[in-house]
């Protein structure tokens, strides 16, 4: 069986970790599993009309928030502490236009919209690869052809981009948005400061005593709070776009979460 020395945070005996992060975080991995499980049953009993580009967008968007939930749970048990951080603003990335649809079913119309800016930009960046690299072919034609008449319809139409930031805005999660989201970005994005994580100091933080790539369960709290109420959000958007009651498993985990969060203080 192979271990961390071996082959990293691919190693099949991790059960020490998991085991650990249970320990010390148990009542929170509860909520997450509880959670879990009651959504992985629920998106099987959607009944979403297919022709309702809102229902149809919710029920995806929702799919994709829990499969990102589930891998952040695989993460951390494994310790992956920064990878957490990562799909932690994976899942905000569709949570956020799923809430904006619950509250403004129209707001749908203008995200599909929107697809045909970032379409088009896809093709000019195609462009720029083939002619950087001398590859003038009949795909580089047609890419340049397509491109002018999405432009030409861009303008014509006055579409514009939507932004993460605007989802969030228009779904009140402004919020969220300055705070967790830009946290879990700095991460994914490799700011230097996030990376000065990877750093052992000694205890007056003037001196690297070594560099740090392996397991660690330090302050995974805040973290698991956060994944919890990420999913719980997602629940009560796709409930209200197919207009089903509000689960009661929300304000059950919010209630635990309250109580958690009064503990720490």
């Amino acid at each position: 069986m192979s271990n961390f020395e071996e082959v990293g945070f691919l190693a099949e005996d991790m059960t020490s970790i998991s085991d650990a992060l249970s320990t010390e975080y148990g009542a929170y991995l509860e909520i997450c599993d509880e959670l879990n499980r009651f959504s992985q049953k629920f998106q099987y009993d959607f009944e979403a009309n297919t022709s309702d580009p809102a229902q149809l967008l919710s029920v995806i968007l929702f799919s994709r928030v829990l499969s990102t939930y589930q891998a952040s749970l695989l993460v951390a048990h494994r310790g992956m502490k920064q990878q957490l951080k990562m799909l932690i603003r994976c899942a905000l990335e569709p949570l956020y236009p799923l809430v904006a649809i619950s509250k403004d079913r129209d707001f749908v119309c203008k995200l599909i919209e929107s697809e045909e800016v970032e379409r088009c930009k896809n093709i000019k960046k195609i462009i720029r690869y083939k002619e950087r690299n001398g590859q003038e072919d009949d795909d580089l034609k047609e890419a340049r052809s397509l491109y002018k008449e999405l432009d030409a319809k861009i303008k014509k139409e006055k579409l514009k981009k939507i932004s993460v930031f605007d989802c969030a805005q228009k779904a009140e999660l402004s919020d969220w948005y300055d705070t967790l989201y830009a946290l879990m970005s700095s991460t994914l994005h490799s700011s230097i400061r996030s990376l000065e994580e990877a750093l052992h100091m000694d205890e007056e933080q003037n001196r690297i005593l070594a560099l740090k790539n392996e397991p660690e369960i330090d302050s995974f709290d805040d973290l698991l709070i956060a994944l919890a109420e990420c999913l719980m959000n997602s629940l009560l958007a796709v409930s209200k776009v197919l207009s089903m009651n509000e689960p009661e498993i929300i304000e059950k985990c919010s209630a635990k979460i309250r109580s958690l969060k009064g503990a720490i203080v």
